[in-house]
């Protein structure tokens, strides 16, 4: 059933998405993955368990796969929340559109595995991915804290010799965890899902007392683009980050690299994980798809 904007809104005010700041980290992982239960994965998608790079992964196999095209999925959640299990849905929708097999990782997060164990494990999957295809062949794509672990991993893999892969797909990246972007305080009455205060809280989780926010690989927007791949950046007018995502594409059209950046009026943070109740969303999933089987040569 399709419902309207603000009938989401109205859902997300009730279902005050944003948490309780007093709850734990393993309330607050249990509330993503009861509130993710809707979002159910295409069942003509196989999904099974599996691992790369050394850590746990879902390996999704769409129907109208091209045998060796990937795509490396970071799931988001602030680096503290969130798995591979609550992004099964959207992933399963992505890669369909895409027409390429894909893995979602269950990457270290604070506060039990802090940075840079989460960056080097998307690196050392990537690492595993080109063992057996091109570069060309893999896009790596990621939503929020997962978007930018996107960016920062990507940055890494070039600073330790790796190819690039065919693109970057990036969902609302969160991608400076300074939190100093305009949309903070412009976008904070409409933004019912993130705050300011929130990020903070995950910030000292992911890094701990000692972390630097100002290093891009914590916060890439803060990176050198250079030599970075093409980029496919989505997000809402109604959220905190967008500032985040504006700052994405200005550094990367700067440094000379293929960047499109589509701004949807009135979506929330990560609209693309309403495809059960959204039009925009499932559009939006649609574009993705067609941008990344271009860039895979499809």
């Amino acid at each position: 059933m399709d419902l309207g904007i603000d009938q989401i809104n109205a859902m997300l005010r009730a279902s005050s998405v944003a948490g309780d700041p007093n709850a734990t980290v393993e309330e607050r992982r249990a509330g993503m993955l009861a509130a993710t239960a809707a979002m159910t994965a295409l069942e003509t998608v196989e999904i099974s368990e599996t691992t790369l790079g050394g850590r746990p992964a879902l390996a999704f196999r769409p129907p109208a796969a091209v045998a060796g095209k990937a795509l490396l999925y970071l799931h988001g959640g602030g680096y503290v929340i969130g798995s591979p299990e609550t992004h099964r849905g959207i992933v399963s929708h992505i890669c369909d559109a895409m027409g390429a097999n894909a893995w979602s990782l269950d990457y270290r997060m604070g506060p039990e595995g802090r940075f840079p164990a989460g960056v080097d494990d998307a690196v050392a999957a990537y690492r595993e991915l080109l063992q057996t295809r091109t570069p060309g062949d893999v896009i790596i794509a990621g939503d929020s804290a997962g978007g930018g672990l996107a960016l920062a991993a990507t940055m890494k893999a070039r600073d330790t010799g790796l190819a690039m892969p065919a693109g970057l797909v990036l969902l609302s990246p969160w991608a400076n965890l300074n939190q100093v972007g305009s949309s903070y305080d412009t976008k904070a009455e409409a933004d019912l899902m993130v705050s300011r205060e929130a990020l903070n809280w995950y910030v000292d989780q992911y890094l701990g007392a000692d972390g630097n926010t100002d290093d891009p690989y914590v916060s890439p927007a803060y990176g050198d683009f250079t030599g970075m791949p093409p980029m496919l950046v989505q997000v809402g007018t109604a959220e905190v980050l967008y500032s985040d995502s504006v700052a994405v594409a200005e550094r990367a059209g700067a440094a000379d690299v293929a960047v499109t950046l589509e701004c949807w009026p009135h979506m929330p943070h990560v609209f693309q994980a309403f495809y059960p109740f959204l039009a925009d969303s499932r559009a939006a999933i649609a574009r993705i798809g067609a941008w990344g089987a271009a860039q895979l040569g499809r």
